[in-house]
């Protein structure tokens, strides 16, 4: 039976070093006239990472697979690496033209007919290395266009993939502002991954240092500090570099450093991301600038659009040069001064009228206090004074007058 691809090589070479990480290719040929599906799977799915894991090899074209062995942390108890791959390839109908269509193919409930090959591991350690350099092809006919059967969508030749290309600010000036963008692990190994800008001062990146678990998904905010000034033409110059290495499951996200992501040491797949200011829409009526201000008054901020930032800038600029700040200053005094005036006018009346009830209440108490007996013998004495003092001053009258002749 004519076999669906021819594969070479027949064992995987790794030079293996202690952290440092270690590339091999295999090149898949297809001398067929259909379409041949193809799955990489190994023994060991922490340890080696495949790029890319299954695909589709066209009619008389080839493909290569870059196997990355990740770095490991100390030599090998057996020069001899019991590691081992197996490459299932199946004829690819017309319908698979997707991830998912490939994955199917390979289903057990298919019934596809597949030719099964397997691969071994040898290591090479630094002394043995010959100088040969392997070449990192990532040509791959999965994307390409030149058939009806070519339309294959998957981008299986990346560790991850990021979503948007730019990171969006609605910028408003004074205000800090923030963005995201998500990283999304395209392979069955763990990633970790760090994120760099070009103006570290200006942005906060919240987990930026990570690791991606197989097949998973993590957001990363970023956060602009407040600006004070509008940039130059609209316009940000200032960049984000993303980076991602394959790596091992049992290294802890602290004990991940930069020379991880060195990439004359490691595969290390890097994005750059650019950085897109969104400004309000400004009003159609512009506002024209006041005669009557001096020329050596200060020009007032830009004002944005909405009423609340029209009425922050505009006291902002008021309160710019001194002399506006003292005019409103005797603004406020003489509103206060008017507020109290007015609250003594409105409640001067009640005042006097609580004074006049305070008065009756004294004299009642009073009167209730002081008893009848009292009242009489007051009385009383007030009659008799009165009486005797009308007495004295009519009996002198009387006694003074001529004696009749008798």
């Amino acid at each position: 039976m004519e076999r669906h691809l021819n594969i070479e090589p027949q064992d995987l070479s790794f030079i293996y070093e202690v952290n440092k990480q270690s590339t091999s290719s295999i090149k898949l040929t297809n001398k067929t006239t259909q379409p041949v599906a193809f799955k990489v799977m190994t023994t060991k799915p922490k340890s080696y990472c495949v790029l890319p894991n299954m695909g589709v090899v066209l009619p008389r074209s080839s493909s290569d697979v870059l196997v990355t062995m990740i770095a490991p942390t100390a030599l090998p108890t057996d020069a001899k690496c019991p590691d081992k791959f197996l490459i299932k390839t199946v004829v690819a109908s017309s319908g698979a033209t997707t991830a998912d269509g490939i994955k199917k193919l390979f289903d057990k409930e298919a019934g596809s007919q597949f030719q099964d090959c397997k691969l071994g591991v040898i290591y090479t350690f630094p002394s043995q290395a010959s100088s040969t350099v392997v070449e990192r092809s990532f040509s791959t006919s999965v994307g390409s266009e030149t058939t009806n059967l070519n339309n294959i969508k998957m981008d299986v030749t990346k560790l991850v993939q990021i979503q948007p290309s730019d990171l969006k600010f609605d910028f408003q000036q004074g205000k800090e502002l923030s963005s995201f963008f998500k990283l999304t692990n395209m392979t069955e190994n763990y990633i970790f991954f760090k994120v760099k800008t070009t103006d570290p001062n200006k942005y906060c990146v919240q987990q930026n240092i990570g690791i991606l678990l197989p097949q998973s998904t993590c957001d990363v905010i970023v956060r602009m500090k407040a600006q004070e000034e509008i940039p130059q033409d609209r316009q940000s110059r200032d960049k984000f570099l993303i980076q991602c290495t394959a790596g091992s499951p049992a290294v802890p996200v602290k004990n991940i450093t930069s020379e991880m992501f060195n990439k004359e040491v490691h595969f290390v797949e890097e994005f750059k991301l650019g950085v897109v200011f969104d400004f309000p829409s400004q009003p159609q009526s512009s506002i024209s600038e006041s005669s009557e201000i001096h020329s050596s008054s200060p020009e007032p901020a830009p004002l944005q659009e909405g009423p609340l930032n029209y009425i922050s800038q505009v006291i902002q600029g008021l309160v710019v040069s001194n002399r506006a700040s003292s005019v409103m200053k005797g603004i406020a005094a003489s509103l206060i001064g008017i507020i109290c005036w007015q609250l003594f006018i409105k409640i001067l009346p009640q005042i006097w009228s609580l004074s006049i009830v305070i008065g009756m209440l004294a004299v009642k108490m009073t009167q209730y206090l002081v008893s009848n007996s009292v009242e009489d013998w007051i009385v009383k004495s007030l009659a008799y004074l009165i009486m005797h003092f009308m007495a004295t001053v009519f009996g002198r009258r009387v006694n003074s007058s001529p004696t009749p002749p008798s």
